[in-house]
């Protein structure tokens, strides 16, 4: 079976290896500063209102969202750096963000490279790193609506530039998910009672920023659970409560009654009230993830995580589909768990493809001869066609908003 495998290659880190990520952490600085600034500084994003909340807590110290570590973020960085004339919340926002990114880089990046031999060649290396990149570019294929401009409502994005806290969701929660699926799926003997510290802070950092894993998590490991107590396998009760349950519950109890008293806001049911997909949209979506699993079913049934990150997208699925946020028009908070897990999903087909092609890569000849590959790499070219046109319209165009419709 498929595991996570990360702490041996930990272990024997090469210099290979760190001149990858320091390449790494360069081109994602150089890529994404200047698609995000652009988006930061203007008023259709959601920047504008996460920057005003930034400042006030900057300014009083009082936390006026539920969801408030991205706030706080940017009023640390704001107050590290406020002796530079040149200092501006925005750019404190930008700083953060772009930290957050480099993070999610490094964390794709160490998946990918985790199923590869313990020392891997230059050339190897490299294409770690473009397919680490390539990962934080696609989007669904949205080729065939580019002449209606529209390439975000009713798909299900993969990677967005218009939203702050989801930068940050992003790293917590596939910590939490990767934690997760190791700790919970074994004995309890197996785990040191500081798992439940580990991933009671992991879910407190991650509803605190955005509570939408966090409710996705819950469902996720309690029915895994269930399941594998039917079938008399492990799973760690103690640490699924007292790591992720009771803290989950806890705060997500308090947001709630903040959210409905303060923000005066509720939650109803609603199907298809807010994420209408057409009937081209869902499948565009996730065609890369369909393709490589059923071409490859018989290595993508055993493998573990995929299978958890699947299950996990069509959790989210149905939160966007049936729920919607009252008192804030247009808010679409409930779909962008979908985004989150299904970067996922894209991040692990991609890991199974390593995994089944690992041992093979020096021969380039016969990799181009083998359908099944270039059926994917046709697939993903697509998504990462798409997702280029998604990096450009919002790295040169201020209206590009219009294209989410």
């Amino acid at each position: 079976m498929l595991s996570l495998r990360i702490t041996p290659y930990l272990a024997a880190i090469s210099r290979t290896d760190l001149v990858s990520m320091g390449l790494l952490v360069v081109l994602v600085l150089v890529l994404f500063s200047p698609a995000t600034y652009n988006v930061l500084t203007n008023g259709s994003s959601d920047y504008p209102v996460h920057i005003g909340v930034a400042e006030e807590l900057a300014d009083t110290g009082t936390i006026t969202r539920p969801h408030f570590l991205f706030h706080v973020h940017v009023a640390a960085v704001y107050e590290l750096f406020t002796g530079f004339s040149w200092m501006r919340v925005r750019h404190a926002a930008l700083v953060t963000v772009l930290v957050y990114r480099v993070l999610f880089a490094i964390g794709i990046y160490t998946l990918l490279r985790s199923v590869m031999a313990d020392m891997v060649r230059p050339a190897t290396a490299l294409l770690l790193v473009v397919l680490t990149l390539s990962l934080m570019i696609v989007t669904p294929i949205t080729i065939l609506t580019w002449a209606e401009e529209r390439m975000h409502f009713g798909y299900d994005p993969i990677n967005v530039y218009h939203n702050p806290t989801i930068e940050l969701l992003r790293v917590f929660g596939l910590l939490t998910f990767l934690l997760s699926s190791h700790a919970l799926l074994r004995s309890p003997a197996e785990n040191h009672r500081g798992i439940w510290l580990m991933l009671a802070l992991l879910i407190v950092l991650g509803t605190l920023t955005k509570p939408n894993y966090t409710l996705i998590a819950l469902p996720l490991f309690g029915l895994v659970g269930a399941y594998r107590s039917y079938r008399n396998q492990p799973f760690d009760w103690a640490a699924f409560v007292m790591g992720l349950a009771l803290p989950a519950a806890l705060i997500l109890a308090w947001q709630f009654n903040f959210h409905t008293d303060e923000l005066g806001r509720g939650v109803a049911v609603s199907l298809f009230e807010v994420h209408r997909p057409h009937i081209i949209e869902t499948p565009m979506s996730v065609l890369f993830g369909l393709v490589v699993y059923v071409l490859y079913f018989a290595a993508a049934r055993r493998d573990r995580l995929l299978n958890l990150a699947w299950l996990s997208f069509f959790i989210a699925l149905a939160y966007g589909y049936v729920f919607i946020e009252e008192g804030a028009e247009f808010a679409r908070n409930f779909t962008q768990g979908g985004r989150l897990t299904l970067s996922f999903v894209f991040i692990l087909s991609m890991r199974l493809l390593l995994v089944v092609y690992s041992g093979r890569m020096a021969d380039w000849r016969q990799l181009v001869r083998d359908r099944r590959l270039m059926a994917c790499a046709v697939v993903f070219s697509l998504h990462l066609i798409s997702g280029f046109y998604w990096y450009y319209i919002h790295l040169t165009r201020d209206d590009f908003q219009r294209w989410w419709w």
